[in-house]
């Protein structure tokens, strides 16, 4: 078993290999949601140290820690006894006490976070994983007059896509840069990274 330690999300790649063999049926950190993360990690690196544990060029488990407390990390299921490894590993790191999501398909890590004294948190906010087939979609539906659907197409409308992001969620960390580095970042696909502009050009709406 080897870990390796780096500075900021630099194993992106192994992260996702775990990820990809545990979503969904454990766990819910998805490869998309990785690549998201890395791109607004890329230029604070010293604040996203990571670790990933493997054997045999396999990532069996990640963590990924926001300073100054805020943990994310993944452990295969078939090695639950590497989750006192990662939490050890971010409890040294840390400054404070730790804020970890886990998910209720993963009872390895909610056991290990049990016989580590920690308490779960029954204020929020929480997250619901939801899917459906990709069969018998319904029909675009009719958009208003001068209004339209369709994937990026220039940089006015990755900004305009950046833009539309702060202005739901009331955030400033979508940058017109940090999304076109989402962009140039596998598994993106442009074509699933859709824009409603309206008609005098602004993006309104959007759906990845």
């Amino acid at each position: 078993m080897q870990r390796h330690e780096h500075a900021g999300p630099a194993a992106l790649r192994a992260m996702q290999s775990l990820a990809t063999r545990t979503f969904p049926t454990t766990g819910y950190h998805h490869i998309g949601d990785l690549t998201w993360n890395w791109c607004l990690a890329l230029d604070r690196a010293d604040q996203c140290p990571t670790a990933v544990w493997t054997q045999d060029e396999q990532t069996l488990a990640w963590g990924w820690l926001e300073l100054p407390d805020t943990l994310m990390l993944l452990v295969d299921p078939e090695h639950p006894e590497l989750a006192h490894d990662v939490l050890a590993w971010a409890e040294h790191k840390a400054s404070g006490p730790l804020s970890i999501d886990v998910a209720e398909t993963e009872p390895h890590l909610i056991k290990a976070l049990e016989q580590r004294g920690y308490t779960r948190s029954d204020d929020g906010p929480f997250m619901a994983c939801l899917d459906r087939p990709l069969a018998d979609l319904p029909g675009i539906p009719h958009l208003p007059d001068g209004y339209s659907i369709h994937p990026q197409r220039d940089h006015a409308d990755v900004a305009g896509r950046a833009a539309a992001h702060r202005a739901a969620f009331g955030s400033t960390r979508i940058t017109t840069e940090r999304h076109a580095r989402m962009r140039d970042t596998w598994p993106y696909r442009p074509e699933h990274d859709l824009i409603v502009t309206s008609p005098t050009g602004e993006v309104v709406a959007y759906c990845q």
